[in-house]
């Protein structure tokens, strides 16, 4: 898998919408300390805030963003989610950022940003992620979104100008291993290509047992279920 995954998840409408519910004049927002910590060490790491409420915009973003992500296969097959927090919305203005750090381990095993600014509408910004080619910084259009291993050291450089907003979310992975992930992954792609390309669903309709052995997307659905079943952190104990 490469370090990093750049794809667009959601509509212009869909991040016109986002974007009412932030400026919604119920909306709140606290420190983003609140979910750091208030030591001075904290305090010099990080400097946004964090949409807190109401509860109803907040579900109404996490909806939309879900929505997106609903219909993104490559994530689904990459990730092999197992589940995935609630998205956080940030903002950042000018004099704010997120100096380098870890995400917390219990946080999940992928990373998610999805930008929800145009690139225009603010200068710095970027998150800068340690690549094993090295440093890369990334600004994305609004609506689009980038997940990474969460593992891998970051940091939003400093907002020079304008307001920074993005979301947040956390996912963890069915499989703790690397090759058994891939190895699910490359399954699904293949049962869709069965789907989309040669017309066989996943939940076929068959009159009889016989038919098991010529149904290529029902055998592969049954590997994957005994993946699932044998690796899948729900079942499996090294």
């Amino acid at each position: 898998m490469s370090d990093y995954y750049v794809r667009r998840i959601l509509t212009d409408y869909q991040v016109n919408q986002i974007r009412e519910l932030l400026h919604d004049n119920n909306s709140c927002w606290e420190s983003g300390l609140e979910t750091f910590g208030y030591t001075e060490a904290h305090k010099k790491i990080k400097n946004n805030e964090t949409l807190s409420g109401p509860r109803e915009i907040l579900n109404q973003i996490q909806d939309i963003i879900w929505s997106g992500i609903d219909n993104d296969f490559k994530f689904l097959s990459m990730v092999a989610p197992e589940t995935s927090d609630t998205p956080i919305t940030t903002r950042t203005v000018s004099g704010g950022g997120y100096k380098l750090h870890h995400d917390n381990p219990r946080n999940g095993d992928f990373s998610t940003t999805v930008f929800l600014s145009e690139p225009d509408t603010y200068e710095g910004g970027e998150l800068n992620l340690k690549t094993f080619d090295g440093s890369k910084k990334i600004k994305l259009p609004a609506g689009y979104a980038v997940t990474y291993k969460s593992g891998t050291p970051h940091q939003v450089n400093p907002v020079t100008s304008g307001t920074r907003y993005v979301s947040v979310f956390w996912t963890r992975s069915m499989f703790k291993n690397p090759n058994i992930r891939k190895l699910w992954g490359d399954i699904q792609t293949v049962c869709r290509v069965l789907e989309q390309k040669h017309g066989y669903v996943e939940l076929p309709v068959m009159e009889n047992i016989e038919e098991v052995e010529y149904n290529p997307h029902f055998l592969l659905g049954s590997v994957l279920r005994n993946i699932e079943r044998d690796f899948s952190i729900c079942n499996y104990h090294e």
